[in-house]
């Protein structure tokens, strides 16, 4: 019997750990692939580098405790638990301080008990009373480390499964080259001169409908001023989609995405397809030929994260880690708040693109710019004098909440904030460019409030104003769509011939089929 156990105990082996330990950075992945792909460079960086450092890791909490029990199994078993201490964070932070809105306990002078010390304090009574009931314990583990050991692998073939079935299936619905928009027409002509174009979204601002009826807020002064500036405000717009991504594909792309459907299906939640037209868009390839320097302004979001084929990327992120993908993995683990002091902020980075923004006048070389500024959109971290707003109110107004009372409060905040700093913006540009600037400021879409059960036309409400030089304006028209912005652009100062689109507004469910397109207006241009 004594031979047979010690056979037992050789052959057990240690398994679920590791297995465990790569779970939530595959979870993560598999329920974000409709925006990421294995089919690039980055993947390397967000799966093969982190499961290396986390099977090293893992690697050594288990030797740890292996050292502390004197036990195989026990010490297996320690290391899982410690792992869902790492990884549970996420988790407890989302109940205690997005949920319930606790951030801190109670206050004894300077000194506070917050979120952070209480789950602190759990995980070390937890961590001490396990240690002592294993060194206790004469008890075997090894039919409960059978069982993990089993239980780990189910969920990483799942797991894996889950990712490399999401890729075959990509790969089988669509042809490799997406070759839905057209070549851009490079020939015609400009004159001597060529003015700088600054293409700036300004993600959720709603047009004044919706402000007005929804939010209570009048927004005229910001359009007056605009005005009285040599915009053309076009009051009466609406974007022709509710989401960014295809929003964006379809405005720097000046057509509708009606053609993708065709191409990936109606079932496909693919996004990518249409994350490609983003980066690989007509209006870049069509002023790349122009000799425009094009200049692309990154962001964590990932439709707008990058793109190869600009001639400059400016990055406003700050700290080691700047992919969104691995800030979210990052987010859910204890890391979270180191990770959050060495990061950038949402705050600095709306800060430095508005700087930076004010230096590209300086270019001697004629430029193009797209700068994807997420604000007024959530999380609201700017008031109206561009004071922080509290770190709760941050974290709680996301998602569904952030049109509660309060979160529409901090929505009208932060687009104030954002109307100051676009007067600023306006300024510079105009009195430090070489010549007068086309500036097209533009939302992606509108404030998307409930009801949800129905698509809402406000949601498409969106902020539209154009200042064109010489004021320009002869083909612009107040319900005018981005689908056509740069057709008319093109129009006026490349002296292209594309024909208007009628302006039209389509609905899709992002997440559960976004590809199904359903119309919600119809409404031809006006001259």
């Amino acid at each position: 019997m004594l031979m047979k156990a010690h056979h037992t105990t050789r052959s057990t082996r240690i398994l679920h750990p590791f297995v465990f330990a790569l779970s939530p950075l595959l979870f993560l992945f598999a329920h974000n692939m409709s925006e990421l792909t294995l089919l690039e460079r980055q993947s390397l960086e967000r799966l093969l580098f982190p499961s290396v450092i986390l099977l090293l890791g893992t690697g050594g909490l288990f030797t740890c405790s292996r050292i502390i029990l004197k036990d195989k199994a026990k010490a297996g078993i320690l290391t899982t638990l410690l792992l869902a201490i790492i990884f549970g964070y996420g988790h407890f932070y989302m109940l205690v301080v997005e949920k319930a809105g606790i951030q801190i306990l109670f206050s004894l002078g300077h000194f506070s008990f917050g979120y952070n010390k209480l789950y602190s304090l759990i995980s070390g009574v937890l961590i001490l009373l396990s240690v002592y009931f294993f060194k206790k314990t004469s008890r075997s583990f090894h039919t409960l480390t059978h069982f993990l050991n089993v239980f780990a692998s189910i969920l990483l073939f799942l797991l894996l499964g889950q990712i490399v079935l999401y890729e075959f299936q990509r790969m089988g619905d669509r042809p490799q080259n997406i070759s839905y928009v057209k070549e851009p027409d490079t020939e015609t002509k400009m004159g001597d001169t060529l003015p700088d174009i600054y293409y700036i979204i300004l993600d959720a601002y709603g047009g004044q409908n919706i402000l007005s009826n929804e939010f209570q807020y009048d927004n005229h002064e910001f359009y007056d001023y605009l005005r009285q500036q040599g915009f053309y405000v076009a009051d009466e717009s609406l974007s022709n989609y509710p989401c960014t991504v295809f929003s964006l594909a379809s405005s720097l792309n000046f057509d509708y995405l009606d053609q993708l459907t065709d191409v990936v299906g109606t079932d496909s939640t693919d996004q990518t397809v249409a994350i490609e037209l983003i980066e690989q868009n007509r209006v870049m390839q069509f002023l790349g030929a122009k000799s425009y320097k094009r200049i692309h302004f990154r962001t964590i979001y990932a439709p707008t994260a990058r793109n190869r084929h600009a001639d400059w990327e400016i990055d406003c992120e700050r700290g080691l880690i700047n992919d969104r993908f691995l800030k979210m993995y990052l987010s859910t683990t204890i890391l979270d708040p180191i990770i959050r002091r060495l990061s950038g902020t949402k705050r600095e980075r709306i800060q430095c693109q508005f700087a930076k923004l004010a230096e590209i006048a300086t270019i001697p070389e004629p430029t193009f710019t797209f700068a994807h500024i997420i604000a007024p959109h959530e999380p609201f971290v700017f008031k109206a004098d561009g004071e922080e707003v509290e770190r709760v109110s941050q974290e709680r107004f996301q998602g569904t909440r952030r049109f509660e009372p309060e979160g529409r409060k901090l929505y009208i905040g932060q687009l104030m904030y954002v109307n100051t700093q676009i007067k600023e913006l306006i300024e510079i540009l105009l009195n430090t460019s070489k010549q007068q600037p086309i500036i097209i400021l533009q939302a992606d879409h509108g404030a998307r409030v409930p009801p949800w059960e129905t698509p809402q036309l406000q949601w498409f409400d969106i902020l539209n104003a154009y200042y064109f030089p010489e004021k320009n304006v002869s083909l612009l028209y107040p319900s005018i769509s981005p689908v056509n912005t740069f057709r008319i652009m093109f129009n006026l100062y490349f002296q292209t011939s594309y024909e208007l689109l009628p302006d039209r507004s389509y609905y899709s469910d992002i997440y559960k089929s976004p590809y199904q397109f359903i119309e919600v207006l119809h409404q031809k241009h006006q001259n």
